[in-house]
């Protein structure tokens, strides 16, 4: 469905009736399949054992899945800032040895231009269900505004390919911590997942 519309759109058939239906039925589509998606992850948690009030909050206000951490003493603390250290200290030594300076891929200056169509497509062609990074952009909003944001979206890109500068809040990265265990205790009990812009994502899809 989303490649017919797609295919319609780049056609120029964007007053065609048969164009308005499938924008409805892919919009309500999109809809239905994030409401699936969250229904699937709280049935997840059920079996797991995790609490469902808690699970479906952490899905929908993003909000911390825990209010305390094991030090490394064995005591427990309940002080935000001092979680917020423990959990830094803890990642950062375990990623120090293999975290390397990232390099620029954007060093050529006859690099060609990005095309309209290949940022539509790879919007397309993107799961829905992507987590959005600090910016709170999601997939879905990005499908259904494509006729809008991809013309926008295409001229950032090629601003960055051309000046070699990637905007500030693509760079910015938000760290979730998902519990490995039912009863996680200690920072290593969870797994760190790294949320990224949206657009970041769209852009390296695209290059």
């Amino acid at each position: 469905m989303m490649m017919s519309r797609f295919q319609m759109i780049h056609a120029g058939q964007t007053k065609n009736a048969d164009l308005a239906k499938i924008n409805n039925e892919v919009r309500r589509s999109l809809e239905n399949d994030l409401d699936k998606w969250r229904e699937v992850k709280s049935l997840e948690a059920a079996v797991k054992g995790r609490s469902l009030k808690k699970t479906k909050r952490a899905l929908t206000l993003k909000s911390s899945p825990f209010t305390n951490l094991e030090r490394p003493d064995g005591s427990t603390t309940y002080n935000r800032p001092e979680i917020r250290k423990l959990v830094l200290t803890h990642f950062s030594n375990l990623y120090a040895a293999t975290t390397r300076e990232p390099q620029s891929r954007y060093n050529h200056p006859d690099e060609p231009e990005i095309l309209q169509h290949e940022v539509e497509h790879a919007i397309v062609t993107s799961k829905t269900n992507i987590s959005p990074g600090p910016d709170q952009i999601t997939m879905l909003q990005l499908k259904l505004g494509i006729e809008s944001i991809a013309p926008h979206l295409t001229a950032a890109l090629n601003q960055v390919l051309t000046n070699g500068r990637t905007p500030e809040d693509w760079k910015t990265v938000k760290i979730s911590l998902l519990p490995k265990t039912t009863k996680p205790k200690k920072v290593k009990d969870y797994r760190p997942v790294a949320l990224s812009s949206i657009l970041k994502k769209t852009q390296t899809k695209r290059v």
